[in-house]
């Protein structure tokens, strides 16, 4: 595979994961119009593509290890960081916390319904992947049987859970499992099948996936037109099928384009965001946001009046204040993050191949 390879690590999977994570920050401050529909089209698609692409159960035999391997790599930074965003609302609000809300909040997970800190229903959704895809892998075994099943239930969750709307939301952000699970398997499949190896900047699959979206993204009318011929005048119960599919492959070009691009992006800042994503998703509204809302927020907008330009410098500053906490978690925290013993200043935010947790 090419990309160097650095304490085990591929350079261009946390080039990827840094793109992606920045995109998840600008993607939640103030951006207006087509730029913010384009980055929800396929941001959280690629994280779990990603995941899917760093699944491994070899070291898990049984069920019951790879359940609390993922709950120490996933559960224990849910709890955590909430833990953390809590006290930090608190602190920032200044206002008497419901607990019993606050409790039922926390436990259920839903996405859109974690009031103190929003993102963190991405570890529990990607826990119950983890799970699900667990037992695929073991009992269903070939991937393009557990590809076919994942679309299904992935087009289910769509069309009956109206999952992308966030219309019936289940615990634990299920609906939100079932929806990406897709993703997740494609990462999986690219990765058994070795689709990715070699000289990727070579890479037929990729070259031609960016060209197509950088070609759609210019002018979309064509890309619209192909499913408007496929559905037909008339709207079918088979509709929702192309609908369904009108927006998986949007996010798979996509996420193809920025794969390409982080082989030509492979810069330190990128690889430092994408090693450190866990804690940039967790803290990014709770803290930076906040942190930015109660300093400076009125001469930021004094300044800069553009909202999309706001929305950028909101990002940069954002991840500029976390970087202390960054060093502080990694080097005496670790077990915020699911780690064990302190890690090394140069080593922060370090794993390997096959290590899972993607942020």
């Amino acid at each position: 595979m090419e990309g160097k390879c650095m304490n085990n690590r591929i350079q261009w999977i946390d080039a990827s994961k840094g793109i992606g994570i920045f995109l998840v920050v600008i993607g939640h401050t103030m951006l207006q119009g087509e730029l913010r529909g384009q980055i929800y089209a396929f941001h959280m698609p690629l994280f779990f593509f990603m995941s899917g692409f760093l699944f491994s159960n070899r070291k898990y035999p049984q069920l019951k290890g790879f359940v609390q391997a993922k709950a120490k790599s996933l559960l224990i930074p849910y709890v955590s960081f909430s833990i953390i965003s809590i006290l930090l609302m608190k602190m920032f609000e200044i206002e008497v916390i419901d607990i019993p809300s606050l409790i039922q909040t926390f436990l259920l997970s839903e996405r859109n319904g974690i009031y103190f800190n929003q993102p963190l229903w991405f570890l529990t959704s990607l826990f119950t992947i983890e799970i699900i895809f667990y037992l695929l892998v073991k009992y269903v075994k070939k991937t393009s049987f557990i590809m076919l099943l994942t679309m299904a239930i992935s087009l289910f969750s769509a069309t009956v859970l109206d999952a992308a709307a966030g219309t019936n939301t289940l615990t634990w952000s299920f609906d939100q499992s079932l929806y990406f699970i897709f993703y997740f398997s494609m990462g999986y499949a690219l990765k058994t099948s070795k689709a990715l190896t070699g000289s990727l900047k070579r890479s037929p699959l990729l070259i031609g996936a960016s060209m197509l979206y950088i070609f759609f993204l210019i002018d979309d009318r064509i890309y619209k037109k192909i499913f408007q011929v496929a559905m037909g005048e008339t709207w079918q119960v088979y509709d929702y099928f192309f609908l369904y599919l009108y927006h998986i492959v949007w996010a798979v070009i996509a996420i193809f384009f920025v794969i390409y691009l982080s082989q030509f992006l492979s810069l330190a800042v990128l690889e430092y965001l994408g090693k450190n994503s866990l804690i940039l998703l967790a803290l990014h509204v709770s803290l930076g946001f906040n942190l930015i809302n109660h300093v400076g927020a009125v001469e930021l907008q004094t300044l800069i009046s553009n909202p999309n330009l706001l929305g950028l410098a909101y990002t940069i500053l954002t991840i500029i204040l976390l970087i202390p906490v960054i060093f502080i978690l990694n080097t005496f925290f670790p077990i915020v993050l699911g780690k064990t013993g302190k890690s090394h200043p140069k080593k922060q935010g370090l794993s390997t191949i096959k290590h899972k947790k993607i942020v």
